[in-house]
């Protein structure tokens, strides 16, 4: 049985969850993790087992064994090459938080170094990092800052789906995004006791994103149209659903319902109270279509909302009465 040793010298949650992921892995992983480097020394002493890999802090393994230890270049914390750039926005925003600033919103454009094979050097991924805290941030204030430079570089195409698998995410608040089927990037609330591992007394929340992904699929070709010659016809929609379903597959459904007639959609209410049944959710849009050639009829506005009823029924959401 191979053994791996992960010396987590501040993350001690992922230490955790890396140790439960790749205990379960067919090919049967050992993970030790250590806080402290003077009991992974006298468990190298006495153990006798043999180490496959080892990892952590050049200074962690250097006081381990001085064969461990790395030249040093630009310091410590920059002499080894990173493959995920989160914990650094983390140790970034845990000096301004222990250095008594309220709040912080800070992003990083960063690279990481993703091993390929032993003959071959690591690709070089330029990852965007933004993490904030304070100033009465939440999930959907950083959700709202990757939504708004998506439609800046006019990225539309893109799925947002919630997640509990993303390591030092708190599991009930991070959503994956991803277009095309490839994973574009993260967003959520960083998990209390990784957000306690760094010194941060307070909500965390980052999002990273693939910036080659962003930018093969950034529309930098602008297009104008005409000033409409035609009155638009607005119609609110009160929609209830499970609370399960994200709002953006209803947004999808009434655009393919209303087709080239939609010239606007805006979600402006969503609501679960006493008023609800319980795991239900109150979903209201506002909803404008325009026609670039006529006027609309009544008769084309019904069609065209039957349609789009039509393809919120598939989703699983019905007119609230």
């Amino acid at each position: 049985m191979a053994i791996k040793l992960l010396f987590c010298w501040q993350d001690r949650y992922f230490g955790e969850q890396l140790n439960l992921l790749l205990s379960e892995d067919p090919r049967s992983f050992r993970v030790l993790y250590f806080t402290d480097p003077a009991r992974a020394a006298d468990w190298l002493r006495t153990s006798g087992e043999t180490v496959d890999c080892i990892l952590g802090a050049p200074g962690f393994l250097r006081g381990l064994d001085p064969s461990y230890g790395l030249p040093v270049a630009l310091g410590e914390d920059t002499s080894i090459m990173r493959t995920v750039a989160l914990p650094s926005m983390l140790e970034v925003l845990s000096r301004n938080y222990n250095n008594r600033n309220e709040a912080a919103c800070l992003f990083e454009l960063a690279s990481e170094y993703i091993p390929t094979t032993e003959d071959k050097l690591p690709v070089e991924k330029a990852t965007l990092v933004v993490g904030m805290y304070g100033n009465n941030a939440d999930f959907f204030t950083v959700k709202g800052m990757a939504e708004q430079l998506l439609e800046k570089l006019s990225v539309t195409d893109y799925d947002i789906a919630a997640s509990s698998e993303e390591y030092s995410y708190h599991p009930g608040r991070c959503a994956v995004l991803t277009i095309g089927g490839q994973r574009l990037g993260v967003i959520g609330e960083i998990h209390p006791e990784v957000a306690e591992n760094y010194g941060i007394d307070e909500r965390v929340y980052c999002f990273t994103l693939d910036v080659d992904l962003l930018f093969a699929n950034a529309k930098t070709d602008k297009t104008y149209t005409p000033l409409p010659k035609f009155p638009a016809v607005t119609r609110d929609l009160a929609l209830l659903c499970d609370d399960a379903i994200p709002v953006l597959d209803l947004e999808k459904a009434i655009v393919r319902g209303a087709g080239n007639l939609l010239e606007k959609i805006k979600l402006f209410d969503v609501y679960k109270g006493a008023q609800i049944e319980a795991g239900k959710k109150s979903v209201a849009f506002n909803i404008v279509l325009r026609s670039s050639d006529s006027t609309l009829t009544d008769e084309q506005t019904n069609r065209v909302m039957k349609k789009v009823m039509e393809e919120l029924e598939k989703v699983g959401a019905v007119l609230r009465s």
